[in-house]
């Protein structure tokens, strides 16, 4: 199984540079996108559901901000948009695939989400750093400073 990710910095902005062309080269399984910077309603475009695989998408409530996705080949059992934590759910930072023994997620997690004091414990009370069969596509650059 191939599972790919990558942080778009925008879908719109990524299809008119030529990404669904290098999708379509990269026989994915599974992808994961973060930052896609739209709203569900924007992306009504068909190059935006890209044949073969079904497609999610998880957005902020704030236009053109933050927002996860995930493309997969195979229907998932479940999709879970968000993860009851707030700050992560209102700017679409979570989506996760449960695929039989697998559990996909993709996460955009920015160190800003942990100033203020989200320690390492309310992470992983929220299931973000491990669990069992579960593969993690996102942007992790704040775990390096909690150890």
């Amino acid at each position: 199984m191939r599972i790919i990710t990558l942080n778009a910095n925008g879908i719109r902005a990524a299809a008119r540079k030529g990404f669904f062309d290098w999708l379509d080269k990269q026989n994915a399984d599974i992808v994961c996108i973060q930052e896609t910077k739209a709203q569900r309603h924007q992306l009504e475009d068909p190059v935006f559901s890209p044949r073969g695989y079904h497609v999610y998408y998880h957005d902020a409530e704030k236009k053109g901000y933050s927002g996860v996705a995930i493309y997969t080949r195979h229907e998932p059992d479940q999709v879970q948009h968000g993860i009851g934590w707030g700050v992560m759910d209102s700017e679409g930072r979570w989506l996760r695939v449960d695929l039989g023994d697998l559990t996909v997620v993709s996460l955009y997690l920015p160190f800003r989400i942990l100033e203020g004091g989200a320690p390492a414990s309310k992470i992983s009370n929220h299931g973000l750093l491990a669990a069992p069969a579960v593969g993690n596509g996102g942007r992790w650059p704040a775990l390096r400073h909690l150890w």
